[in-house]
């Protein structure tokens, strides 16, 4: 029997701007699901991708730490009109003092960067389940 994975459910991030023009910190919801629980993750930070890594760290319990930086490459899906630009993501996670890298594609930064770190998060929990 396969063990169950992570997937991802839903994420929202909220950045911006005030009315006065001060930064607002940004703030992550994630709801992560490993068979038939579901996890919900929140966090709040200084960057985006970070607070939304530590809101899927806070929902899936794990303690991580992300590695480095975030590499990225992207393309033009000229397979569907209108061509739309794709985006990869890799990211490097440290648990119990290994590497783990999750990558993933998607249609931009974030949304790329989440699924690498939830792919990431996969790759400890099959090592160690």
């Amino acid at each position: 029997m396969e063990k169950p994975k992570y997937t991802l459910e839903f994420f929202q991030l909220l950045t911006g701007k005030a009315y006065n023009g001060m930064e607002v910190v940004p703030q992550a919801t994630v709801i992560l699901r490993l068979g038939e629980n579901q996890l919900i993750g929140t966090a709040s930070g200084k960057g985006t991708l970070e607070t939304l890594f530590d809101a899927i760290k806070n929902a899936s319990g794990i303690d991580m730490k992300l590695e480095g930086s975030i590499d990225f490459s992207s393309w033009i899906d000229g397979s569907s009109f209108p061509s739309s630009e794709r985006v990869e993501a890799t990211s490097g996670v440290i648990h119990n003092g290994y590497l783990y890298l999750g990558s993933a594609y998607g249609g931009g930064m974030i949304e790329s960067s989440v699924n690498a770190f939830v792919d990431a998060l996969n790759n400890i929990h099959l090592r160690n389940s």
